[in-house]
């Protein structure tokens, strides 16, 4: 640190030597300003230059410790406060007293630094377990971030794929309505035809069976068998054609419509003439339940 002389004005502070006698006179050291603090500060070395073997400082019966920073570590170089007006003690370690000062200099010494080494490592500790703290907070909130992002996709592609069954399954029905009408459409042409064909063999058995007609016996048997067959053929293309539209028909409305799968039993109420017929027969009837 640099002094301050800028101002013209000398700053001392005064030291008197506590080991010497008690009517020793006092020394002046001059003080210096620490520019960071903006205090003023006496250096420990020129304290000891000043006074061998000086050991520690006293205001009265109040120790003077050495400035610290906020890790409570000693500031280098070693330093205290400037007292003004004050006189401070210095206590020397003599030949006689040495033994006997020096080791409580010693643990003095030890039970501040394993203070100051305490400070810092509980507040190492604090901002280790805020740090710690702040981390597994911030771990847990993206870890249920992840969980419910991808809780919502899976939701997301389930949605999809019902849709797209749906979906799929309604286009399916649609064209099987499509399909049935076509059919149904040439079903009703081809009965058109049949109905026309029928009526054209009605009249020509007519005409066969009509008084004064000049054709051949043989011919108009042969004609008449001929006319008979062809009228099977078509009394059975109408048979199958209505089978088929049966068929259709049931397919359309087990689509439509499912077979219930639910039903339940119950007694049925008995008449009176089953009470005198049948009197201890139960009688029982099967309901079906709509899954609509």
């Amino acid at each position: 640190m640099i002094s301050d002389h800028s101002s013209g004005v000398d700053y001392f502070q005064e030291f008197r030597i506590l080991s010497v006698s008690p009517s020793a006179s006092t020394i002046f050291i001059q003080s210096k300003l620490d520019k960071k603090t903006g205090e003023r500060i006496v250096l420990w070395k020129d304290i000891q230059r000043e006074i061998k073997n000086a050991d520690r400082i006293r205001n009265g019966n109040k120790s003077i410790s050495f400035m610290t920073d906020g890790d409570f570590e000693e500031l280098v170089p070693l330093r205290i406060l400037y007292h003004p007006g004050i006189v401070l003690d210095v206590i020397v370690a003599s030949q006689e007293q040495e033994a006997a000062i020096t080791p409580a200099s010693t643990s003095s010494a030890q039970n501040s630094t394993r203070e100051s080494s305490n400070a810092a490592q509980l507040q190492a500790l604090v901002h280790s377990t805020r740090h710690d703290g702040v981390v597994s907070a911030t771990h847990r909130f993206n870890d249920l971030t992840i969980a419910t992002m991808e809780t919502m996709n899976e939701n997301l592609a389930t949605q999809s794929t019902v849709l797209e069954r749906e979906q799929q399954k309604f286009l399916q029905g649609h064209e099987r309505l499509l399909h049935g009408a076509h059919l149904k459409g040439d079903m009703v042409q081809q009965q058109l035809q049949i109905s026309n064909i029928d009526n054209y063999i009605m009249d020509e058995l007519r005409m066969l069976d009509a008084p004064g007609n000049t054709f051949n016996n043989n011919n108009n048997n042969h004609q008449l068998y001929t006319i008979r067959l062809l009228q099977q053929m078509i009394n059975r293309q109408v048979i199958l054609e209505n089978r088929i539209q049966a068929v259709m028909t049931q397919n359309y409305e087990l689509h439509e419509y499912p077979i219930p799968r639910l039903f339940i039993v119950l007694p049925k109420a008995p008449k009176r003439r089953d009470k005198i017929i049948q009197p201890l027969t139960k009688q029982f009837r099967l309901y079906f339940l709509c899954e609509c």
